[in-house]
């Protein structure tokens, strides 16, 4: 009879820790992302002897999270709870507009964040309006992203401390993803975050050059 159940204990034993592993197996690991420069098509040779400061970006708060989220056709909002930015949005938002600013190559004294202490010629401001992914689970559905980014172009005004608004304008942009996967969303943003950038270079161009006497 005791070796009957000690047989029965070790059985249970054995089902109690497969059932352990099997549980722990459901629970796939945190995938993390990054926004990844893109090739830009904006191409200028001219420089100015100028500097820009480009100041934390703001996220509106319904996509501010560490989660990817996406829409689906109804409406109701997704939360990837396995798929995460790889750190603060607005940190890395700021840091892809710094980096894409600098290659443009088009201010000499160079595009720095806000924690510099020096003084800035021009300041960008941006505030991140919509950042989400759009689901669709039908075959030949839709699948992209959209983007909408407030930017406004302050100058410094050399007479005083003060800084004048020389431009102010909203993007919105969508970028197809290849499909409904969550591993399709950052890069999807990704390219977008490239061709908004293009687009406000073409166009905070003019007000500049008009202030630099171009």
């Amino acid at each position: 009879m005791k070796k009957i159940i000690n047989i029965l204990m070790l059985i249970g034993i054995s089902f109690t820790f497969n059932s352990c592993i099997n549980f722990k197996s459901e629970y796939p690991e945190v995938e993390y992302y990054r926004l990844t420069q893109e090739n830009s098509q904006f191409k200028r040779n001219l420089k100015i002897a100028s500097s820009m400061q480009i100041r934390n970006f703001s996220i509106n708060e319904e996509f501010d999270t560490e989660h990817l989220i996406a829409q689906n056709p109804d409406k109701s909002i997704q939360r990837y709870f396995y798929h995460r930015w790889s750190g603060d949005i607005s940190s890395m938002v700021t840091d892809y507009f710094v980096t894409k600013l600098n290659e443009y190559d088009y201010f000499a004294e160079g595009v720095f964040k806000s924690n510099s202490i020096r003084l800035p010629d021009y300041i960008l401001e941006g505030q991140v309006m919509e950042l989400i992914a759009n689901n669709n689970p039908e075959k030949e559905g839709k699948n992209d992203v959209s983007i909408s980014i407030r930017f406004s172009l302050l100058k410094r005004d050399y007479v005083s401390p003060d800084y004048k608004i020389l431009f102010s304008k909203q993007y919105q942009i969508d970028v197809p993803r290849k499909d409904n996967g969550a591993k399709s969303i950052v890069p999807a943003f990704s390219v977008g975050f490239a061709q908004i950038s293009d687009k406000l270079m073409k166009d905070i161009i003019e007000p500049i050059g008009h202030m630099e006497g171009e």
